[in-house]
């Protein structure tokens, strides 16, 4: 019932709902580092959602935390870089120019219909689309572009991500 009680503050659209959605996604589980269960990563990928289809500036500087942690849950990142995209605040721009670059991101695995997939990456792209992106991306994307051993997903993704370069490359 809370998920649903989550993802229909976000539908529902009412900017009351922004310090319950917060504090949610704040909300510590004491000192020490455990793993999250799999119905509070539920409760807090919702609140990143709700967030981000409520448009919620304060949520951005939090947002960003959870895109730069590589050790962050990957649905968790990839709901913070959509929700980041939704918001449209420019101080994720620097961010999501290094994701798009970092060779560290830039995990691939085979998907189920045998293609190089790296979802998290995909994701990041997209969100790219929102922004001007710094013209460092360029050359990588290119780079992508152009390597028979990408897949022509990789190369596509790679394309999406060159536009918002606004380079002449």
């Amino acid at each position: 019932i809370k998920d649903s009680a989550i993802s229909a503050l976000g539908q529902i659209g009412d900017k009351n709902a922004e310090d319950v959605l917060l504090e949610l996604l704040n909300t510590r589980l004491g000192t020490a580092k455990i793993e999250l269960t799999d119905r509070i990563k539920t409760l807090r990928e919702n609140a990143i959602i709700a967030l981000g289809k409520l448009e919620v500036t304060r949520a951005v500087p939090k947002l960003l935390d959870i895109l730069e942690d590589k050790g962050k849950n990957e649905a968790i990142r990839k709901n913070s870089a959509t929700a980041l995209a939704r918001i449209g605040d420019e101080r994720a721009v620097n961010v999501i120019s290094q994701i798009l670059v970092d060779e560290t991101e830039y995990k691939v695995s085979i998907d189920v219909d045998g293609y190089k997939r790296n979802y998290l990456w995909e994701t990041v792209v997209n969100a790219a689309r929102t922004f001007d992106i710094k013209d460092y991306v360029a050359p990588e994307m290119i780079e992508r572009i152009e390597d028979d051993w990408e897949s022509y997903k990789t190369q596509a993704f790679a394309t999406l991500a060159l536009g918002p370069t606004r380079t002449s490359e």
